[in-house]
């Protein structure tokens, strides 16, 4: 994960009610959530599943030393709904600049993530739920529609149990969390058992 760091000033904004969503952009030229982060993170190796971004300048650049062989091209971005983005220009935008996996916005309704999909090719990840905090919803039942209209898509299952996002689950809260993964694929089986979990 590269972003969402802390830093020694702090303007006002990242505090303030409507500003809160700016905390995960990467400022200036620091080395908190930008390049320097980044040569942390591929000094342990190329990543199995790769890095997870929270700014949209930082995916670009990142993708430009990914395409100039200085990040090995195994190397994956999966940009985070912290983002905000969610509608088509928007993604279609973050896969030019090299997302090669999206999390829009997590209230998005069936023709919206649908919309989503008939403008990227990249795999979607689609909260099936999420916590309290983030709104609370849960929509295990939509689970087979949502991937028949969004795959490649990954479902994002489990949230609701928690109170907000980051928390560090408990024992108890990864059983509820692994009881809601049954649940959504015995609904995906039994509304749609062709397709197939990669």
């Amino acid at each position: 994960m590269i972003g969402k760091r802390s830093r020694a000033w702090n303007g006002g904004c990242e505090n303030g009610v409507a500003g809160g969503w700016e905390v995960g952009r990467v400022r200036g030229l620091e080395p908190r959530g930008g390049p320097s982060a980044r040569s942390r993170a591929v000094a342990f190796g190329p990543p199995r599943s790769g890095l997870v971004l929270y700014d949209e300048g930082l995916l670009w650049l990142l993708n430009e030393m990914r395409q100039d062989g200085h990040l090995d091209n195994t190397i994956r971005f999966k940009l985070s709904a912290h983002c905000g983005h969610g509608n088509p220009a928007s993604l279609r935008l973050l896969q030019q600049i090299g997302a090669d996996s999206i999390n829009p916005v997590r209230d998005l309704d069936l023709p919206m993530i649908a919309a989503l999909r008939a403008a990227v090719d990249v795999p979607l990840d689609i909260h099936t739920d999420t916590p309290v905090a983030s709104g609370g919803f849960i929509r295990f039942y939509e689970a087979p529609e949502i991937v028949r209209i969004a795959a490649p898509v990954y479902l994002k299952v489990g949230n609701s149990v928690l109170e907000q996002h980051g928390q560090l689950p408990t024992p108890q809260d990864m059983h509820m969390m692994l009881n809601n993964v049954c649940i959504v694929l015995e609904l995906i089986a039994r509304f749609c058992p062709e397709y197939k979990q990669s």
